[in-house]
């Protein structure tokens, strides 16, 4: 499959010059393709955008696949035996990460006072956590030693679950990528901006 980038200042400059030239070409040739064709979006919302311009331009959607992220990983994984967790039990296994390191040490400490903080509301660390797995990095390379710990306990109440983090998903699905076919006869990656860049392992595969 031949790769191009394309880079834009404006959505109205992408759907001229890029999008709406690859939209039309798929429609001309929908009986053509051995394999599904893909769009794939960081959002919902801008899968909804685009459906609607391609409607409004008589364009048709037959066989186009629109995917996030998250379906795209699941299509890449396959038959992986990864499980990878809702959000939500990985607040509530940080939260208890941290609670747990609080109790352990006196209250007046400044560790008490961030583990405490993490339990109140563990989504920014989760992220945190997420942006350097993403990269490669743990959180002793951030050389916090009471954020290290609440995050070495987090990892193995989260592998004694049987669960695999995102980033650990996303490096499969990049190996696998190079040992199976190509899922996709047509793929179009649009709306991914810097801001996404944890998601780069996934998309290169």
């Amino acid at each position: 499959m031949k790769v191009s980038l394309h880079l834009a200042n404006s959505f109205d400059a992408a759907w001229e010059n890029v999008l709406l030239p690859w939209f039309e070409k798929v429609a001309s040739q929908p009986f053509e393709q051995t394999a599904p064709v893909a769009v794939v979006t960081p959002f919902r919302s801008r899968a909804q955008l685009l459906r609607g311009k391609l409607l409004a331009h008589g364009i048709s959607l037959l066989g186009v696949h629109f995917l996030v992220p998250g379906q795209l990983r699941e299509i890449l994984l396959g038959d992986s035996a990864l499980t990878i967790p809702l959000r939500e039990h990985l607040r509530l296994l940080l939260a208890i990460a941290a609670k747990e390191f609080a109790a352990d040490v006196d209250s007046e400490q400044p560790g008490s006072l961030i583990a405490r903080a993490v339990a109140r509301d563990p989504d920014y660390f989760l992220r945190l956590l997420d942006e350097l797995g993403a990269a490669g990095w743990g959180m002793a390379d951030a050389d916090q030693p009471v954020l290290t710990e609440i995050a070495t306990s987090f990892t193995k109440m989260c592998h004694d679950c049987g669960f695999a983090f995102v980033h650990q998903a996303d490096r499969l699905a990049t190996a696998n990528a190079a040992k199976v076919p190509h899922p996709f006869s047509q793929l179009l990656v649009t709306g991914f901006d810097g801001a996404h860049w944890p998601l780069w392992p996934l998309l290169h595969a």
